[in-house]
């Protein structure tokens, strides 16, 4: 039941939802004990089971669905490697957990791959290299993370070019700050920190009602995306990683108080909600109106000073 009713969106979710809460389930059953309950298990190889008999859209090719209805018919098929990325994670950490081989071989079949061979298959080391020479490249002096670039690393014009998601740029800079924590490089890790984690907090912040925006331009016009200013619950999920992470290896007091920041206010949008609430988002400002392009005038500078609230959580108490 819970498995049915507490993470569908409707008649519709996402099957990289499905999957990331296979491989959480999983990856809590086998870290700590306290998770370590039948139900739990049980949970992940129901979702497991699920999706390898719907996710992937025509085996034995490897592409994944991107949303499924509840009885497992494909919806929506996207071009990138998300569905297929998130698909293989939740098969590899199902293997670890039960040991039964059918998981990693099915999660190996559906790895993604690019010209030239798969990445996913190389190893998780050489793929954080991989990663790290995809992300590091800067545009625009190392002021903004875009979204898109060219093939070469190079700014696009028009919109697609200054497009900006906060929460993608702080997803990257978890990554890579993990990536620098484990190779023990702290000129990278002090990198990351700066342009992948405070400087899209900084501008993604909204100052006015609090919130990460869900889109920006880079040039402070007005977005084309027309929900450019709602606040989705996984931006917010990646900054909380991303500064507890920061603040777990540096000790940097600024860190905790922006991971505190956003933790007190991504749970007083949340709590009491029903579950489904957790699907979407919600925004506290309107729309701004066409025609475009519009700049926006208020920039949040948000800096990262002790939180006004009273209640703050520390790793100690999570």
């Amino acid at each position: 039941a819970f498995w049915g009713e507490a993470h569908a969106c409707g008649e519709e979710w996402g099957q990289f939802s499905a999957s990331g809460l296979v491989w959480m389930y999983c990856r809590l059953y086998r870290k700590l004990e306290r998770f370590r309950s039948p139900e739990l298990l049980d949970a992940a190889k129901a979702g497991g089971e699920f999706l390898l008999r719907y996710a992937r859209v025509a085996p034995p090719g490897k592409k994944c669905a991107f949303v499924l209805t509840r009885d497992g018919r494909p919806v929506k098929v996207q071009r990138t490697i998300f569905s297929e990325c998130f698909y293989t994670m939740a098969m590899n950490e199902l293997w670890r957990v039960t040991g039964e081989a059918r998981y990693q071989v099915c999660g190996r079949e559906a790895a993604p791959a690019r010209e030239g061979g798969g990445i996913f298959l190389v190893g998780w080391q050489g793929l954080k290299a991989h990663l790290a020479s995809l992300f590091l490249p800067r545009q625009r002096d190392g002021q903004a993370v875009l979204e898109n670039v060219s093939e070469d690393g190079e700014e696009l014009s028009g919109c697609l070019g200054r497009h900006q998601n906060p929460g993608h740029a702080l997803e990257a800079g978890w990554f890579l700050l993990r990536h620098a924590i484990r190779k023990g490089d702290p000129e990278l890790r002090a990198h990351v920190i700066d342009k992948f984690l405070l400087l899209p907090f900084r501008s993604g912040w909204d100052a006015d009602h609090g919130g990460l925006f869900y889109f920006q331009d880079a040039d402070g016009l007005c977005p084309t995306q027309l929900e450019w200013a709602m606040k989705l619950w996984w931006p917010h999920s990646e900054a909380m990683i991303a500064f507890l992470m920061g603040y777990s290896d540096s000790g940097d007091p600024a860190l905790l108080h922006l991971f505190c920041r956003v933790a007190d206010y991504t749970f007083r949008q949340v709590s009491g909600l029903p579950v489904r609430h957790g699907c979407g988002g919600n925004s506290r400002q309107p729309f701004l109106p066409g025609p475009f392009p519009q700049r926006v005038t208020s920039r949040p500078t948000p800096s990262p000073s002790p939180m006004s609230s009273s209640v703050c959580w520390t790793p100690s108490s999570l």
